[in-house]
């Protein structure tokens, strides 16, 4: 089955746990991720491109900018340019951006219906980039009237010190102990 899947690096370490966790106590799963092929349509060929497509695992359309934010977007470019050989121009960091507008969207999208059509509360667990700073999917459900409670967790830096700026936006902040990788 893995062997089908495009996983995340750090799916096995950080998400799978949860999955086994889920599906050992028959709780149910929702995936809520748009498949990757629709965000790399977008950030290769604009938001415009994704127009041509009818998709069950897409979010509505209009949505996907819908909830712009432009703190949220300045964080995005500020990430593009700390990688290298990413001088992008304004073009393609508007696809990347729409293309995480889109990640975000599905996500929401997701989190809503679950809750909507089967009546459940939801516990998502995402990417920081996606809900720090009360960015992305929280903002796009808290204006959507959803009552959020934003959780986020992160290792202790090596150096025994926690960034001031990861303690805000969110209602709780986790301060894990950082484990050595395994290779």
């Amino acid at each position: 089955f893995f062997n089908s899947l495009t996983l995340w690096p750090n799916y096995l370490r950080d998400y799978h746990p949860f999955i086994q966790f889920a599906k050992e106590h028959r709780i149910p799963v929702l995936a809520s991720n748009v498949p990757r092929k629709y965000a790399n349509l977008v950030s290769s060929f604009g938001l415009e491109a994704l127009f041509k497509v009818r998709s069950i695992f897409l979010p509505p359309k209009y949505l996907v900018r819908t909830f712009s934010q432009e703190d949220y977007e300045t964080k995005i470019k500020n990430a593009l340019k700390e990688h290298p050989g990413m001088n992008l121009s304004a073009n393609a960091e508007k696809k990347f951006v729409d293309a995480q507008y889109l990640w975000d969207a599905g996500m929401a999208d997701s989190i809503a219906n679950a809750f909507l059509t089967k009546g459940r509360k939801v516990i998502h667990i995402n990417g920081r980039f996606h809900s720090d700073e009360g960015f992305g999917v929280v903002y796009r459900l808290r204006k959507l009237g959803f009552k959020i409670l934003s959780i986020s967790m992160f290792p202790l830096k090596e150096d025994n010190i926690v960034p001031t700026e990861i303690l805000k936006g969110c209602d709780f902040t986790v301060i894990t102990e950082r484990r050595k990788k395994e290779n």
